[in-house]
């Protein structure tokens, strides 16, 4: 039998922005386990790109130890830091060599929502209640149809296709 060896970094390893004070690093394993199991996963993080930064105070270093776990958050960080982070992969040989994230560092922040990047419209049946108020015309455009307040006043209808009827 082969002795074994340390195993490879591992692959794909993603930090994205959970919070304001958390960080989620995923990964996927190595692409040679060194001729035994991967035992573990070390995640390192530090305000420092050499990852030998004095200014923490707090531990830096968590041990996933079920080596089926692919991802692990990062808690109590301080927003507006940037914090860089790597992860290593262990066996019975030892950790193997890290592998930085992508991308390399992140802020944690508050942020507002950007803009979506796709929007899908699908078109159901809606039901609805057409109120006239006082002070309005008698006539509306409601959703690009026009509806007769007489007609509509009081009542509960329900829209399909491309008519408003009133609701039985």
């Amino acid at each position: 039998m082969e002795p074994y060896t340390t195993p490879r970094a591992p692959t794909q390893v993603l930090l994205g922005i959970t919070s304001a004070t958390m960080l989620t690093v995923r990964w996927a394993p190595p692409s040679d386990d060194g001729g035994d199991a991967i035992s573990s996963y070390v995640v390192q993080w530090d305000v420092a790109a050499g990852f030998d930064s004095l200014a923490l105070t707090t531990g830096t270093t968590a041990t996933v130890i079920d080596a089926t776990q692919r991802s692990y958050t990062i808690t109590g960080l301080t927003p507006g830091t940037l914090y860089y982070v790597r992860v290593f992969t262990k066996n019975r040989g030892g950790e193997g060599t890290p592998q930085t994230s992508t991308p390399a560092s992140f802020m944690p922040a508050v942020r507002n929502p950007g803009k979506p990047n796709t929007l899908t419209l699908e078109a159901t049946n809606v039901t609805g209640q057409l109120r006239e108020e006082p002070g309005q015309a008698e006539h509306a455009h409601v959703g690009g149809h026009e509806c007769d307040g007489a007609a509509t006043r009081g009542t509960r209808a329900s829209r399909t296709r491309s008519r408003w009827r009133p609701r039985t």
